[in-house]
């Protein structure tokens, strides 16, 4: 085998064997779970947030119904979504569940539909991993882990150190 050939061939394997690590994706039934993660805390008395984006690739609409987290982690995990009132955001429990339209996506990313972990055990910090179960209505439940890292994208904070716009 020859030296290009042989380097195409380990590069080609080595992206296999990352691919997983990387892509820190999970799917069940019709659903695709992309890159959950979660944002570092400055410290542990401050709410966490956690977001991920949800598509739905089947006929059916289907609904995140709940999010679970080990109690080492925190006392509780919400679904909420922001609104805007007279210019203002405004964090919101998400009671009933976030739907997920057939065909579609729902997205969670900060200053919009989130999950807030609460009670914190201690900060959430660069590197760590999360373990979660998301409760569908018809997908059942999901166990996805969060990956604690700072925004990709750069953005900006989405109110949970000063979480007094909850409704």
């Amino acid at each position: 085998m020859n030296n290009t050939l042989r380097t195409i061939v380990s590069t080609l394997a080595l992206l296999l064997a990352l691919a997983p690590v990387a892509a820190h994706d999970y799917g069940a039934d019709t659903l695709e779970i992309e890159h959950p993660w979660a944002r570092p805390t400055i410290t542990q008395s401050v709410p966490g947030s956690a977001y991920m984006t949800i598509r739905n690739t089947g006929d059916e609409d289907d609904t995140l119904l709940a999010v679970t987290v080990p109690g080492e982690v925190a006392d509780s995990a919400e679904l909420h979504t922001t609104v805007m009132e007279n210019g203002i955001a405004r964090m919101r429990l998400a009671s009933g569940g976030l739907r997920i339209p057939a065909g579609n996506a729902l997205e969670f990313k900060p200053l919009g539909n989130h999950i807030m972990l609460i009670g914190l055990k201690k900060r959430l910090e660069t590197g760590m991993k999360i373990q979660a179960a998301l409760l569908f209505e018809h997908a059942g439940r999901v166990e996805v882990e969060f990956w604690v890292e700072q925004p990709a994208d750069g953005a900006g904070d989405d109110g949970h150190h000063e979480h007094h716009g909850h409704l």
